[in-house]
């Protein structure tokens, strides 16, 4: 599996296409990614242009999470805690597995570097403290 722009988004329009045919000439391969760029999603999605190799996962926290709910796609929430993804009745992520395959929405607990007094911060704390693992490597 491959997955493009592991460190942030697609740039712009033409950068999520360019990974569609890429994804396109080389049918063996699942490329998969998260994405905010919903708009660019839906344009494909319409024409019927997503390759049946790619698996797309929307990232909510965007300017067209709307179009999430609006077409019913399939979204990674970042939660700060297991017990809040059981509540919104998510399962958590917890090796890439529900983003490479077809399925549901799901929930990433959150990771990475958060600013120092934050409350994403506070959550990497507390499940330090309580023994959670939530990197993702």
């Amino acid at each position: 599996a491959v997955r493009p722009g592991i460190g942030g988004d697609f740039f712009n329009y033409n950068h999520f296409a360019a990974w569609m045919d890429v994804a396109r000439r080389h049918p063996n391969v699942l490329v998969y990614c998260y994405t905010k760029s919903i708009n660019y999603w839906v344009d494909f999605m319409e024409r019927e242009e997503i390759p049946h190799n790619m698996e797309i996962n929307g990232s909510e926290g965007g300017r067209y999470d709307s179009l999430l709910t609006e077409y019913g796609l399939k979204t990674a929430k970042v939660v700060f805690h297991p017990a809040e993804a059981v509540a919104l009745g998510l399962e958590v992520d917890h090796n890439e597995m529900h983003a490479i395959r077809p399925g549901p929405s799901f929930a990433l607990l959150i990771h990475g570097t958060q600013s120092k007094g934050s409350d994403a911060a506070a959550a990497i704390k507390q499940l330090k403290l309580e023994g959670i693992e939530y990197a993702y490597r």
